[in-house]
């Protein structure tokens, strides 16, 4: 599966550039929290998880017509989730709490749909407590994404990792990781604006 989302990157986008390299725990599970900003952001974050070379499993939750439509979302280990149902969300609870174990990574998109990667405030929705649902500890990577087509023939897309954030220590769980992935994304924006159609080159390089 991870060449089959490798080659579905590569055949779609000109790059996935990203800054910074993600932390992995092997005593925690990590939730890479992030905004969404086109239809291959969970495809891009796998990759750089897989870059790392760290065993685990990796799940991610996506909107349940988007699972029903693609079928590399369930080959790619996605959790369905229909915004507004209750059993849904108890579902999604549910397998997490079975399924994720130290190691184990997961990517979280709380704004529940594609924006522009510049929209603030993000507007996260509650998805994140689903986080307070799985057994043991969890380290949170707020990350930063933006697809863009600057001077290229196909789009691109940029990510920022930050630095993991255990979420026992966020009192207002939802508050807290919206600021968190806030100042990524703030960050990331900074970058993209000041190197303009350098942005490919110089993120590839780091």
């Amino acid at each position: 599966m991870h060449m089959t989302v490798r080659h579905s990157l590569q055949r779609q986008l000109s790059g996935v550039f990203a800054s910074g390299c993600p932390v992995l725990d092997p005593a925690a599970v990590t939730a890479f929290v992030c905004n969404h900003s086109g239809r291959w952001d969970g495809f891009a974050v796998w990759a750089e998880r897989f870059k790392v070379r760290k065993p685990g499993k990796h799940l991610s939750i996506v909107l349940e017509e988007s699972h029903e439509r693609y079928w590399i979302f369930r080959g790619a280990g996605a959790v369905p989730i229909s915004p507004g149902s209750i059993s849904s969300v108890r579902n999604v609870t549910r397998v997490l709490r079975d399924a994720l174990r130290p190691g184990d990574t997961l990517a979280l998109f709380p704004q529940g749909r594609i924006f522009p990667g510049d929209k603030l405030p993000l507007g996260f929705k509650s998805l994140t407590r689903v986080l307070s649902h799985i057994a043991g500890p969890v380290m949170v990577i707020p990350t930063a994404l933006a697809t863009e087509m600057l001077h290229l023939k196909k789009p691109a897309v940029f990510m920022s990792f930050g630095s993991p954030v255990p979420f026992a220590s966020l009192g207002h769980h939802v508050h807290d990781v919206e600021a968190l992935v806030t100042g990524q994304v703030v960050s990331l924006r900074s970058r993209l604006n000041a190197l303009g159609e350098n942005a490919p080159i110089q993120f590839e390089n780091e």
